[in-house]
């Protein structure tokens, strides 16, 4: 009995050592934030009152091991700060709201009154701080932000930062106003490209139709009766005949048949497909409609060799008309033109 008595005893002591031990560990104390000097308190002597006394006021500006001093300008809503100095610093916990303040190698006794106050005491005087983050709306990251951008300007030019919600806002709506008005400036940019390369694709298909027209009513009559008669040969040819027939029966055509179809025409009517594609790309069902008008191949039967509807092929022909000349026109109006080319 008295061995489990010496060893309960023994266990006790082993825990209140340790505790005491970890007592006096160094801890993870915050007071980042701003701490304005409310008051010094002075052994036997009148306590000096900042907050009662002077418009301008010590302040500490503490961001995890960095400790910044300077002054501020008390402004109702607003935060005036002037950096004199910066420095390390670190808590190392005693318990009880006490801890060892230790700044740039200098050892202070700091207290936790509570929440908002703190007292850090040197050489018998105790030094009163109250936060100040929530009564002044700062923001403590914009303020470190600045001082270490600007921190090696200090000693050279004093600088004073204004600091206040109000601002940040500003700040922010103008940086959204510049990013709105970018946005209008590059789609205003856009806007202008896309109907300057309208204007200049107008401008070079009528230009390409222009002479495609004079090109085919200035040929002299020995050429036209020529080219008519390159065009009776071609109509009468086993290929033709062929090709027609194959049409004419519904029978699908292969890509090596579109090939030679695109091969004799070209040799039959100089530059066709060229002449074609100078006005605008076109895809391969346009293609293969203006080539089949080319073989006077009749729209119903264009419609079955494309398996494509005949009120999808008219629409087709119309909208080449229009890309083409600018203007409405009919299925008759295109059928003509291809003819002609």
């Amino acid at each position: 009995m008295k061995h489990i008595n010496y060893t309960l005893l023994y266990i006790l002591m082993l825990v209140f050592a340790l505790s005491a031990c970890t007592s006096n560990e160094e801890r993870d104390f915050s007071i980042n934030g701003v701490w304005a000097l409310e008051c010094i308190h002075v052994p036997e002597g009148n306590d000096y009152n900042y907050s009662e006394r002077n418009n301008t006021v010590p302040v500490k500006i503490f961001a995890d091991s960095t400790y910044y001093v300077g002054y501020k300008v008390s402004e109702p809503g607003r935060f005036s700060f002037t950096p004199s100095y910066s420095g390390k610093y670190r808590l190392i916990n005693k318990g009880g709201g006490e801890c060892m303040y230790v700044e740039d190698g200098n050892t202070h006794q700091l207290t936790f009154v509570n929440d908002s106050t703190i007292n850090i005491q040197d050489v018998g005087i105790i030094y009163e701080w109250r936060k100040m983050d929530e009564s002044t709306n700062v923001n403590v990251e914009d303020v470190l932000t600045v001082l270490d951008n600007d921190k090696d300007s200090w000693d050279e030019d004093r600088n004073s930062y204004v600091f206040t919600e109000t601002e940040r806002t500003l700040k922010n709506e103008r940086k959204y106003l510049v990013a709105l008005i970018l946005c209008f400036i590059l789609a205003f940019v856009l806007i202008g490209y896309y109907i300057y390369n309208l204007f200049q694709t107008k401008a070079r298909i009528e230009q390409q139709l222009k002479q495609i027209l004079e090109e085919i009513d200035t040929r002299p009559e020995v050429v036209q009766e020529a080219l008519k008669n390159v065009e009776e040969e071609f109509l009468h040819s086993d290929f033709y005949l062929s090709i027609r027939k194959r049409i004419s029966n519904g029978e699908r055509l292969t890509k090596s048949d579109w090939n030679k179809i695109e091969q004799q025409i070209n040799s039959t009517y100089s530059g066709f497909t060229s002449h074609l594609f100078s006005l605008f790309p076109m895809s391969q069902t346009e293609l293969q409609t203006c080539l089949l008008i080319k073989l006077r191949v009749p729209a119903s039967e264009i419609a079955n060799t494309l398996n494509k509807s005949a009120s999808t092929i008219s629409t087709i022909r119309s909208r080449l008309y229009g890309k083409a000349f600018k203007d409405k026109g009919s299925t008759k109006d295109w059928d003509e033109f291809i003819l002609s080319l």
